[in-house]
């Protein structure tokens, strides 16, 4: 992680949990991946996260949610729910903030 306010230095706060601030997890009775991301003072977040059937590649920012899967997952982010499939992103805009 970069500061960009501060030059030429590198801070290093991870592992904070990236998964916890992508805020997915599992709906196992729903057989669902639920996306509820905290950004806090963060622009956007990226990160692979695994699942149970594989891995994700999820990007959050201030006004969307990008996913990527190498295997097809039914996703639920707030009243949102939709399956992603391989080689085709889906692309949820943030207009509720959980």
């Amino acid at each position: 992680i970069r500061d960009i306010g501060v030059t030429g230095v590198q801070t290093c706060a991870l592992p904070i949990s990236i998964q916890r601030l992508l805020g997915v997890r599992p709906d196992v009775p729903n057989d669902v991946v639920v996306i509820e991301p905290s950004l806090g003072h963060l622009d956007w977040i990226e990160a692979d996260v695994p699942v149970s059937c594989g891995v994700m590649r999820v990007r959050v920012d201030r006004a969307w949610i990008k996913v990527d899967t190498d295997h097809e997952v039914t996703i639920r982010y707030g009243n949102t729910r939709m399956k992603v499939i391989p080689g085709v992103s889906a692309i949820i805009p943030r207009t509720i903030d959980l």
